[in-house]
């Protein structure tokens, strides 16, 4: 069984007198005062004999949390700093990093609004006819634009001569700023004849994301959609 030893310990509050006993080697603890009800955290030196007591003060209490604190934020900014590194645009995916701003995203100044992005590359759809000798181009600008079959009653933004596979109407291709640059997204809006973008079959009503030098089959008809 552990020895034991008593201890007279004076209020640094009131100056009551107050008798403990306690473990030879316990080394703190923890009570109220019974005359004054402060409450005192006493450390005992037990390397002394008699052993000798201080009590940890409120100053020291205050300036241990303080540190404390102060180390959990520089750990929280350090944590802070590495997302906003993961986030420039270097993560961000090939297909949707064709486009900049000028400021690498999360270092900007949070308190300055964000500068939108521009389209600074012409983009086009090339469709090559009489076995490649010939090709019309037709440029895209942002936001969204439908391509299909040349038809009076429903005309497209980009309306497609000479095949009558192509459904009227039948694919639109969106040009969207995003946080790095641009998102070029296309979408099946009516297809009698299978749409494919790089021999990939995709469905009425589905999207994808296209890439630059992506081929996109529409009816007969071969589209390439390119920056040249």
């Amino acid at each position: 069984m552990e020895t034991k030893v008593v201890i007279d310990v004076v209020c640094v509050h009131c100056g009551s007198k107050i008798q403990l006993q306690k473990k030879k080697t316990q080394e703190q603890c923890k009570l109220v005062c019974p005359a004054c009800k402060h409450h005192l955290h006493i450390l005992f030196n037990t390397a002394q004999n008699p052993q000798t007591y201080s009590f940890l003060s409120v100053e020291q209490k205050a300036s241990q949390q303080k540190e404390s604190e102060s180390n959990a934020h520089k750990e929280e900014s350090e944590d802070v700093k590495r997302a906003k590194k993961d986030k420039t645009v270097y993560k961000k995916d090939k297909k949707k990093a064709h486009s900049y701003d000028d400021e690498i995203p999360g270092e900007e100044d949070t308190h300055k609004e964000r500068k939108r992005p521009k389209l600074r590359e012409n983009l086009f759809l090339t469709r090559k006819k009489l076995f490649g000798l010939v090709a019309e181009r037709y440029q895209l600008t942002e936001g969204k634009t439908i391509i299909g079959r040349d038809d009076d009653d429903e005309p497209s933004d980009i309306s497609l001569k000479g095949d009558d596979t192509i459904s009227r109407r039948s694919i639109s291709i969106d040009i969207v700023p995003d946080d790095y640059g641009f998102d070029y997204i296309l979408k099946v809006l009516n297809a009698s004849n299978p749409v494919r973008v790089n021999g990939k079959q995709i469905r009425q009503g589905d999207k994808t994301y296209l890439d630059l030098g992506d081929v996109i089959t529409i009816g007969h008809t071969n589209l390439k959609f390119d920056n040249r």
